[in-house]
């Protein structure tokens, strides 16, 4: 079975970016593939900058050979070009994709100049759609309906051969806000597409959807005379689209909705490398979304099935909050948390600054320490490879993104304790003492153990069908399971 994965717009990245982190983890349902498409017309928006990042490192080091029966690294990513997919060239304005001139003295022209204002029809789309739906569903209605785009086209083809050749059919995420512009178009407009154009598979196809509702206002003032998203409609914008999706006929399967009551404030930006905003928990919540839908059993033609979630403490997110999602999912994070922490304190200090191997040097220093001899020296594993390089970014990535939804505006995110590791000028710091309760459990699984497990790998590690260093990472990640 085919996954794929629609993000569409700044939040749809930020939930692409927690997503990333599942798969590395290995907590999506089986071991397929997830299919990453990302839609944005601001392709220098600084939340799809960081998202692309981390799922390119990803996709470098990926195929590393962990051995078999392992979580992790077992949902491959496979981004699919162009990424991201830009409904719009830079600085076109509507008028230039509705033909603005040639139709002007028609009924039609007529219509349109009644229907947009003339800054809607004025403005440059090349930093996305202004908080504005209304221009995003004309634009991709246009690069859609009139098939003025090729790259959905080929997209298109490559579902529908990964439906022809799989009897379990594909599934399809759409992720996005519902408050915005882009998400708010692109969410029930890529949908209506994707169904028309896969409608000769309808009993193979499923397609789900997690849309964002207001969790975040901007701090500074908000000038009603500019053409960009305002706080203050949030709210309005959300009420309307649940309407719309609530009495209307829609084309998911399942539906997904998440926000906050207690909205977090963010900088202003209209688009661009400054619209880079600290990652939040409602993104995980939404991740966890999509490899719950991934699990599901197919729903054809039965209706939209709506899911919803609540807290069990009113200022305090937990881990029996998430579980209700993926059952698996504290076990499989914890793990991977430690996994991170740990390569951290023990394995990234010594590959970035490896033992001298001359004999007097060997003699002089006793700090070398066994795995590194038998998994690194004698293999004559070359570390210095773009593969490893993109591993240790990624750890930096994963951490500074969990410390950002460990921060919550006073609230409790009690997942990963946010004392138990810091990040700061580019380094990762791991607090040992805390490392056998970083779950807000006390366990006796200490950073010492884990150095110890790593020196004496079980022999059925020494066994493994596994490589390189991606022996040295399985051999770690085992060495983190809790007792």
């Amino acid at each position: 079975m085919g996954y794929y994965f629609i993000s569409i717009g700044g939040s749809g990245s930020k939930i692409m970016e927690a997503l990333t982190h599942l798969c590395v983890a290995g907590i999506l349902p089986g071991n397929e593939k997830l299919n990453v498409i990302a839609v944005d017309p601001d392709s220098s928006n600084g939340n799809f900058e960081r998202a692309s990042a981390v799922i390119k490192d990803f996709s470098n080091f990926q195929n590393m050979n962990v051995g078999n029966e392992s979580a992790l690294f077992k949902n491959k990513v496979q981004i699919v070009e162009p990424f991201p997919w830009k409904p719009a060239t830079h600085n076109v304005k509507l008028d230039n994709l509705m033909d603005a001139n040639i139709i002007k003295d028609t009924p039609l022209g007529k219509l349109y100049r009644a229907l947009y204002t003339s800054k809607e029809r004025d403005t440059p789309l090349n930093e996305g759609f202004r908080g504005h739906p209304s221009i995003g569903a004309a634009v991709l209605a246009q690069k859609f309906l009139f098939q003025k785009d090729e790259g959905w086209g080929r997209l298109i083809q490559e579902i529908q051969n990964d439906v022809g050749n799989s009897d379990r059919g594909v599934k399809i995420f759409l992720a996005g806000s519902i408050f915005g512009g882009t998400g708010a178009a692109g969410i029930p407009t890529i949908a209506r597409l994707l169904r028309d154009k896969l409608a000769p598979y309808t009993d193979r196809v499923s397609i789900g959807s997690v849309l964002l509702l207001p969790y975040f206002t901007f701090l500074s003032k908000e000038d009603d005379d500019e053409l960009y998203a305002k706080s203050k409609n949030f709210l309005t914008n959300a009420k309307a689209a649940l309407k719309y999706y609530s009495q209307g006929e829609n084309d998911f399967d399942y539906m997904y909705f998440f926000g906050d009551s207690l909205p977090i404030n963010v900088n202003f930006s209209i688009g661009g490398n400054e619209q880079k905003n600290n990652s939040h928990i409602i993104e995980l919540y939404a991740a966890l979304a999509a490899a719950d839908f991934f699990a599901q059993e197919a729903r054809h033609s039965q209706g939209t099935e709506f899911k919803y979630i609540c807290r069990n403490k009113e200022n305090v997110f937990e881990w029996e909050d998430f579980l209700r999602l993926v059952p698996n999912f504290k076990e499989n994070f914890v793990q991977f948390s430690r996994f991170v922490f740990a390569y951290n304190q023990l394995i990234s200090p010594i590959i970035k600054n490896p033992p001298q191997q001359g004999f007097f040097s060997r003699l002089l220093s006793n700090k070398t320490p066994p795995w590194y001899v038998d998994l690194i020296r004698r293999p004559k594993v070359d570390i210095d490879t773009n593969e490893v390089k993109c591993f240790e970014r990624y750890t930096l990535a994963f951490c500074t993104w969990l410390k950002q939804i460990e921060t919550l505006n006073g609230r409790e995110v009690a997942l990963i304790k946010s004392s138990s590791f810091n990040v700061s000028q580019g380094k990762v710091q791991i607090e040992t003492k805390e490392f056998n309760s970083c779950d807000y459990t006390m366990g006796n699984l200490t950073l010492g153990k884990v150095s110890e497990r790593l020196n004496s790998p079980s022999q059925d590690l020494k066994k493994l069908p596994a490589s390189d260093f991606g022996r040295l990472l399985r051999f770690l990640y085992e060495s983190c399971r809790a007792d």
